[in-house]
């Protein structure tokens, strides 16, 4: 499971994270691979399942224990992008509660503002955020927070309900 865990991990960060590269990716991969460990917990109450990490065989380099199928990978990563989201849009809120006691709207200077060679200058302007800018990031976390619950629920339905046992068995159909 623990090899299992870090595909998922990386198939997170490449497919739902394409915009981070390089070493950020494979930091993204060990926090994503580290909050999926954590948390299975989630994915076993969602679709009444005993998944666990098991131990690590080194020889193989596979956990023992029982291994997530696509179904059960499909409905964990909307669980984390779940989770992902909320996590964004209270950072977005939070760092509008934090700064908007002082004044409506903050200016946040980049790394350089002028740079001179010679005869030639380039000067960068400061960066905006405004009050609205903040609450719009929140909301649009909101917004892909409840797409991201819309979809887990359906493929949590959809898991149940074609993954349950017959309460009766009789007749022929018995061993």
């Amino acid at each position: 499971m623990a090899n299992q865990i870090g595909q998922l991990a990386s198939g997170i960060v490449q497919w739902d994270f394409d915009y981070i590269t390089g070493v950020e990716a494979a930091t993204e991969v060990q926090k994503v691979s580290g909050w999926l460990l954590t948390n299975l917990g989630q994915l076993n109450t969602l679709i009444y399942t005993t998944f666990y990490s098991g131990t690590l065989n080194l020889e193989t380099g596979y956990a023992t224990g029982n291994h997530l199928q696509q179904e059960e990978k499909a409905i964990y990563t909307q669980v984390y992008l779940q989770d992902y989201y909320n996590k964004q849009a209270r950072l977005s809120l939070r760092s509008f509660v934090n700064t908007s006691t002082s004044s409506t709207s903050s200016v946040e200077m980049t790394p350089w503002t002028t740079l001179r060679e010679g005869d030639t200058t380039i000067q960068r302007d400061a960066i905006k955020v405004t009050a609205s800018a903040r609450t719009e990031a929140s909301r649009t976390f909101k917004n892909l927070a409840a797409a991201a619950e819309a979809k887990l629920q359906d493929l949590v339905y959809r898991y149940n309900y074609y993954q349950g046992a017959p309460r009766q068995v009789a007749g022929s159909d018995g061993n």
